[in-house]
C-alpha cells in the first residue's frame, strides 16, 4: 500500500498539513512586520505629539500621555498584518498547484509575478470588506500590491543569497 504521506524532510509535502503550515508561517511573518510597521507609526504619532482622541481645551506635556499610539499603532498594523497575509498565503497556495514551477526559470517574471497579483487581490478584498468607499478600496489594493512586490524583493534576495552561498 502506498502511503500518501511524504518524509518529514521533503521539501514539499503532499499533505494537507504542510499547506496549513505554509499559510500559518505567511501569516505570522505579515503580521509581525505590519505589527513593526505600526510600532514605527505609533512612536511617530507620539513623538509629533498627536493626541488621540480631539480636545478643545489644553495639551498635555509629557510622552506618557501620547504613549497610548504605541500599544494601538502595533496591534492595528498587527491585525491588518495578520488579514492580508491570511488571504496572501491562500491565494499563494491556492495558485501553487495551477502554476507549474519547473517550467519557469529562476528570475523570470512569471515566477514572481503571482506574488504581485496574491498580494493585489488581498488588498482588494480588504478594501472591499472595510471601505465604504473608491478611496479606500484602491489604497488597500495598492498596499496589497506594494506588499507583494516587497514580498516579491524579499524572495529574490534570499533566492539570490541561497544560489550564492551554494556556489
Amino acid at each position: 500500500m502506498l502511503s500518501t504521506f511524504a518524509s518529514p524532510r521533503s521539501p514539499k509535502p503532499e499533505r494537507p498539513i504542510g499547506h496549513l503550515r505554509s499559510i500559518l508561517r505567511s501569516t505570522i511573518r505579515w503580521a509581525g512586520v505590519w505589527g513593526l510597521l505600526g510600532l514605527l507609526l505609533g512612536i511617530l504619532l507620539m513623538l509629533m505629539k498627536t493626541p488621540p482622541i480631539a480636545e478643545s481645551g489644553r495639551k498635555p506635556d509629557d510622552f506618557f500621555f501620547y504613549s497610548f499610539w504605541l500599544p494601538m499603532g502595533s496591534i492595528a498594523g498587527a491585525v491588518f498584518g495578520a488579514a492580508l497575509g491570511f488571504l496572501f498565503s491562500c491565494l499563494m497556495e491556492w495558485t501553487r498547484a495551477r502554476r507549474s514551477e519547473g517550467t519557469m526559470s529562476n528570475d523570470t517574471p512569471e515566477r514572481f509575478l503571482p506574488r504581485v497579483v496574491c498580494g493585489g487581490i488581498a488588498g482588494g478584498v480588504l478594501g472591499v470588506a472595510l471601505g465604504s468607499s473608491e478611496a479606500t478600496f484602491f489604497l488597500l489594493l495598492g498596499v496589497g500590491v506594494c506588499s507583494g512586490f516587497v514580498s516579491t524583493v524579499l524572495v529574490r534576495v534570499q533566492h539570490n543569497s541561497r544560489s550564492a552561498s551554494a556556489a
